[in-house]
């Protein structure tokens, strides 16, 4: 199969901004008052190290510069991410996180095992191993490089973030709280967002300039708007957080996707949608920005052009998040893919009530009554949680009722409809 060929940039170098200047380039429209901080001195943004080292190889040698380019590349590739500190290929520098990796040459077959390893322990964190022919050796390094790269900074955020669940909170730094809080915010549901809120504020309050503490917190609003429980200055917050985070690094794709999403939670349509083909141009590796792209094209109505992406960026993940199954399930159940829909949805997925909205319909579009009848009543009892949560009025058993705070995700009337037909289907009063 021809691989595009990955177009190199020039790796960033941090910059100081002066949270003053952030204050004033994000104050673009007027979104009303911000949500309260305890104010703290500005510091240095946290990152993340990690060290490459060269490939060992073994067997019939390859070319003499395919194990020390691979690692090059891993390397190059890895410094785009902008919670990773990325040790030049070879380097020994100590480093929270390593990379290693072993080339097997057998005639034209070729074994590349790579491993994520603790950079104190050794212990083994993650490993895949890719089994290719060696012929185009530029193409054969893209396709490598591009497989560990989708997989490779969210093992690191992760173990980072479970780490950071077993400290005291008064331990944790700005980029710690930040990504405790993101591996919240994965979870998608409405408790999770009130405790990953309070974690990004922290990490805001200690670090102004830490963008993507500042999108993460921004994201729980847009969730919660999502889910039809934010109160009438959600949106705006989520609108200033966002452009909070686009000044401090506006080359930051995660940051630039999520700016797309902001928009989209305060009916910004147009702009919204501007956003987001910018972001997708220019996306990269970023696996996890790609999949949120595509969903955003979801809410905008391009259900075709939403499979498409989805399904392009989720594939390159061999370990996917939660968070893809939910997109991919509401994906499928818009594309009329029902059966897909409810594999994806009715396990790890189902992260809220939401996406069991879609389970029902899947259930009741394919004529599965008991199954549907089920499902609608676990709907109806997340629903009515989520409410309670958030000290809302306990809601009628109705699709109005019940399903009504969906509708403001969605641009076009008929993608609603969608969601209340299947409620209706199962039996659910309008």
């Amino acid at each position: 199969m021809h691989r595009r060929a990955l177009k190199r940039q020039p790796i960033r170098k941090a910059r100081f901004i002066h949270p003053d200047a952030i204050q004033q380039r994000a104050q673009l429209v007027d979104i009303g008052p911000e949500p309260p901080h305890r104010p703290a001195p500005p510091g240095g943004s946290e990152k993340t190290s990690v060290s490459v080292h060269p490939f060992t190889e073994h067997g019939n040698a390859g070319p003499a510069s395919f194990g020390p380019g691979l690692a090059e590349d891993i390397a190059i590739e890895l410094g785009r991410f902008s919670t990773l500190t990325v040790a030049g290929a070879g380097a020994d520098a100590a480093a929270t996180y390593a990379v290693r990796g072993s080339i097997r040459y057998s005639g034209d077959r070729v074994r590349i095992s790579v491993q994520l390893l603790d950079g104190s322990t050794t212990d083994l964190i993650w490993a895949e191993r890719y089994d290719r022919r060696m012929t185009d050796g530029f193409a054969l390094h893209d396709d490598i490089t591009s497989g560990v790269v989708a997989a490779l900074p969210g093992r690191v955020q992760a173990d980072v973030a479970e780490r950071a669940a077993r400290c005291d909170i008064d331990a944790l730094g700005a980029h710690e709280l930040m990504l405790r809080g993101k591996m919240l915010r994965d979870v998608l549901s409405a408790d999770a967002m009130v405790e990953a809120r309070g974690l990004l504020e922290r990490a805001v309050a200690l670090d102004p300039q830490n963008a993507r503490a500042h999108m993460y917190l921004s994201d729980t609003y847009v969730i919660d708007g999502w889910l039809g429980l934010n109160d009438d200055q959600g949106a705006g917050h989520a609108l200033r957080h966002a452009r909070l985070a686009i000044a401090a690094d506006p080359s930051d794709v995660f940051v630039q996707d999520h700016l797309g999403f902001a928009f989209l939670s305060n009916g910004m349509w147009r702009d919204g949608r501007v956003q987001i083909e910018k972001t997708l141009r220019q996306i990269g590796n970023e696996v996890e920005s790609n999949a949120w792209c595509g969903y955003a094209l979801s809410l905008l109505g391009d259900h075709e052009d939403t499979l498409r992406e989805v399904l392009k960026s989720t594939a390159r993940d061999p370990l996917p998040p939660a968070a893809f199954g939910w997109i991919r399930g509401q994906v499928f159940s818009l594309n009329d893919r029902y059966e897909a829909a409810i594999a994806e949805l009715m396990g790890a997925s189902n992260l809220n009530s939401l996406a069991q909205a879609f389970l029902v319909g899947g259930y009741a579009r394919l004529g599965r009554a008991d199954d549907a009848a089920i499902a609608l009543d676990n709907f109806v009892t997340l629903r009515r949680s989520e409410l309670r949560s958030r000290h809302l009025p306990d809601p009628a058993r109705t699709v109005a009722a019940l399903a009504g705070g969906f509708r403001a995700m969605w641009r076009r009337q008929q993608d609603w409809d969608h969601i209340a037909t299947g409620l209706a289907l199962a039996g659910l009063p309008n």
